[in-house]
């Protein structure tokens, strides 16, 4: 499992920030509610809302792990994505509002 350094400043949002959007791209992902967000899943509901690949490797780019701006963007991303195509499975739709929630997690300020 995928985990920040042990000099982790809990007050340090940039930081915070950082480490979640590691623990999405890592391989195990990260359980949001019970569901397990992987960027494969990432990627799908990416697609499925009209993404190209270029945008969508941008937001899941992996090369530059202390990137509080690709951070923000990712979270962002998630947190404004739409319903799901009308004739989607349950478990896409709960899959969709576990990606905004985590979305939700970038609104914060950070100074």
């Amino acid at each position: 499992m995928a985990q920040c350094t042990s000099n982790v400043r809990t007050d340090d949002a940039r930081h915070t920030l950082r480490c979640v959007r590691q623990l999405i791209l890592s391989d195990a992902g990260i359980n949001v509610g019970g569901v397990q967000i992987t960027a494969p899943i990432i990627r799908l509901h990416l697609q499925e809302s009209g993404f190209n690949n270029s945008a969508i490797n941008s937001l899941l780019d992996t090369s530059d792990r202390q990137d509080t701006i690709a951070a923000l963007s990712l979270l962002a991303t998630l947190q404004a994505l739409g319903d799901p195509a009308p004739g989607s499975t349950h478990i896409f739709y709960v899959i969709r509002e576990a990606l905004r929630t985590l979305g939700g997690l970038g609104t914060t300020n950070p100074a």
